[in-house]
């Protein structure tokens, strides 16, 4: 990718974080990234043709971030994902920008082209999370269980815990994340104690 699109993309997740959906518009995305807005049209001939373009992009980024995490032991794997996630909740900018993603979820049922890109995007989460639970039964950390219903169970719990708390108010990440999930899941699927996750600090690594 050319660094004129990586510009143009770090700066649509700006403008995504700071105007939401609704918000984002060539013109904002020119300015932010200090462009004209021929030249975003130039790459990008529609709102939807950039914003497709960035979901891969960030992707992209998450991927990366995922892989600084592979190296660690299962047991601490499992722990550190589940926190690089929840910590959204506590971050002012991460909360501003999964509110977007929110918005952009709400119309992939409309726009196939979006559908498709967050399509990607969850399944990268779900293969990394499932992956995690093999190897973890392959070496005696976890109990024998059903890697890829796991991985659901423990993605959409967090998902739905941040949605509630960043989209009504409800105080759900940490109870979700550090009582049900710890004690109701976590619990059952580690041979030994599990480690609790931590939602400090963690979302500025994405």
């Amino acid at each position: 990718m050319s660094d004129t699109k990586t510009e143009l993309l770090a700066a649509t997740q700006t403008v995504l974080q700071e105007h939401g959906y609704h918000g984002l518009t060539t013109a904002r995305v020119a300015e932010q990234a200090g462009f004209s807005q021929s030249l975003v049209h130039h790459y990008y001939e529609t709102k939807r043709d950039l914003v497709v373009a960035f979901l891969s992009y960030y992707r992209e980024q998450v991927a990366m971030a995922l892989d600084r995490l592979r190296p660690r032991p299962p047991r601490e794997r499992l722990v550190a994902v589940l926190s690089l996630f929840a910590g959204n909740a506590v971050d002012d900018e991460a909360r501003s920008f999964y509110l977007a993603m929110c918005e952009l979820q709400a119309y992939a049922g409309r726009y196939d082209a979006y559908q498709d890109a967050l399509a990607a995007y969850n399944q990268l989460l779900f293969e990394f999370v499932d992956e995690t639970i093999e190897d973890g039964i392959e070496d005696g950390t976890f109990r024998e269980c059903t890697p890829e219903s796991t991985a659901r169970l423990l993605l959409t719990a967090v998902d739905g815990a941040l949605f509630q708390e960043t989209s009504v108010g409800v105080d759900a990440v940490e109870p979700v994340i550090t009582d049900g999930i710890v004690e109701y899941v976590l619990a059952d699927l580690y041979v030994d104690e599990p480690p609790e996750p931590s939602l400090d600090g963690i979302a500025a690594t994405v």
